[in-house]
Formats: structure tokens, sequence, C-alpha cells
């Protein structure tokens, strides 16, 4: 545990993180905490932690001017369309209208418009196939109308071999 230095111990609120976590962030009447430091740049009163389900820790956070990613503004990431994705113990996914953002680092390449996360460490976007921060191939599609959009064949290519090495269909519902 660590003391929070001038934070009033009547407002004081822990948004996120826990006593292992390597970010935690929390609120007072004096304004938002990452860690055990004010800071001043963030808006109180638009800041979200952008956490996953069944977790209480986080990479990633905004508020109406900044994104913060583990406490530090992101240049260029837009607050507005930013969005957090599935994450697991390796990585955590998050896009906006021109990036995708896997443990806070930009994925080169990756298309947000068409960018899933498969499961929590797989993800794919019209072009690649992704493992946590790294392209790993190719991948191609079928899609089902019959299925309103929603459901749909991927083809996984292996990018040393340049064919097939994985079919998987998938429902998003």
């Amino acid at each position: 545990l660590k003391e929070v230095e001038g934070a009033d111990l009547a407002t004081f609120k822990v948004l996120s993180g826990y006593s292992n976590s390597r970010i935690s962030y929390a609120e007072d009447i004096h304004g938002i905490y990452c860690n055990d430091r004010l800071q001043p740049a963030i808006d109180k009163s638009t800041f979200a932690v952008l956490t996953e389900l069944g977790r209480r820790d986080s990479t990633y956070a905004k508020d109406r001017n900044y994104v913060y990613i583990d406490c530090q503004i992101s240049i260029g990431a837009d607050p507005s369309s930013f969005v957090s994705l599935a994450t697991s113990k390796q990585v955590h996914y998050a896009k906006d209208r021109t990036s995708v953002y896997a443990n806070g680092i930009i994925l080169e390449g990756a298309d947000p418009a068409t960018f899933h996360v498969l499961d929590s460490d797989y993800a794919f976007d019209s072009r690649n196939v992704y493992v946590g921060s790294k392209q790993v191939g190719g991948v191609g599609y079928e899609f089902h109308p019959e299925s309103d959009g929603k459901l749909f064949t991927k083809y996984f290519v292996n990018s040393s071999e340049g064919k097939p090495s994985e079919r998987v269909v998938i429902f998003e519902g």
C-alpha cells in the first residue's frame, strides 16, 4: 500500500486497480489520481477507466480531452471514438477511429473499421491476424448473406507458408 499525499480521506475512492496492479486510478474532491499522484490534466467530470468485465484494472482511461495509456497522455488517440476491447492476462486491445492498440502500442497497419477480437489473445482485421501486438498472418473472409452479416467463415493464412492453416466459422450475435 502507498500513501497518497494530500488526498482527502472523506472523498477518496478507488476507481480501478488494487494492491498488486501496476496501474491504479482513484479520485477525491481534488481530482483524479494515477497510482499515488494527482493528475491535474485529467478532466474529472468526464473521466472514465476503460475496464473489461470482471477486471478491476486497465491499461486505458479517457476524458473528453485525452486518452490515457498507463497514466500517460496518448498523443493522437481520439477520446471521442476510443473504446476498450477484449483483454486477457497477455493483451488488452482497444481502438479509435484511426488506430488499433495492443497493450498501449499501436498495431501498425491494423484497420480499426474491420478489427475484431476472436478471443482474448487473437484478433483480426480485413488483412491480417494478430496475436497480442504481433502480426502472425493474413486472413480471408467468406460471408454468409443469409445470416444478415452475422455468420462468416475466416480462413487464417500462415505468413511463412502462404496457405490456409485454419478455418473458423464465427457467429456474431
